[in-house]
């Protein structure tokens, strides 16, 4: 019975999170309360997963360098508004890794400038971009090389219906700077969705 109760209320917190869609920093910041306080300081990656029902991720993966977890890395996952899990050790963020997670991938707060809604409009209002219809995208924060004084970059894919309009694709890779907003990259393969 008390099983089916905490069963009822973890799925009514997660339904009512994700009625509030947050942006990455917000997660970042309900990911915060529960690390500890050195972790809280140590950011080393934001992942937003593209929305199957709308253009902005729903979920963020929040990575915190924490020397007293497993691997060094602590994983909060952050569904709208809520906290929907916790983790440490190797977090798969990364296609294959085999060392523990370092200080020098440490995100320096000072540089982080661009939210995820200000980089989408960033994308949206760029001369490639104008009039596309983007309805989803994945979003990857973190540091293309270590070091304290190395940027942040944002690394987007972009998603649209296909020219059948019957499903959605993928048609595009952005990469960002998360300090100036400054599109460095932008590759799109306008055929998938019926443009050219």
């Amino acid at each position: 019975m008390a099983k089916s109760i905490i069963y009822s209320v973890a799925a009514a917190l997660t339904f009512a999170g994700h009625a509030f869609a947050v942006t990455a920093f917000q997660a970042v910041e309900i990911a915060k309360k529960q690390v500890n306080p050195y972790a809280a300081k140590s950011l080393a990656q934001i992942v937003g997963k593209p929305s199957t029902v709308g253009l902005m991720p729903e979920e963020w993966q929040v990575l915190f360098y924490d020397p007293a977890a497993d691997q060094h890395g602590t994983l909060v996952t952050v569904s709208g508004n809520a906290v929907t899990g916790i983790r440490d050790g190797y977090t798969q963020l990364d296609s294959f890794r085999i060392f523990a997670y370092k200080m020098e991938e440490i995100i320096d707060p000072s540089k982080l400038k661009v939210d995820s809604t200000k980089l989408v409009s960033i994308l949206q209002n760029s001369a490639s971009l104008k009039g596309l219809k983007i309805t989803s995208i994945g979003l990857w924060l973190k540091k293309d090389k270590k070091g304290p004084l190395e940027p942040p970059f944002w690394n987007a894919e972009l998603y649209a219906a296909n020219a059948k309009g019957d499903k959605e694709v993928k048609f595009g890779e952005a990469r960002v700077d998360g300090e100036s907003g400054k599109i460095l990259k932008l590759d799109l393969d306008l055929k998938k969705i019926g443009k050219e």
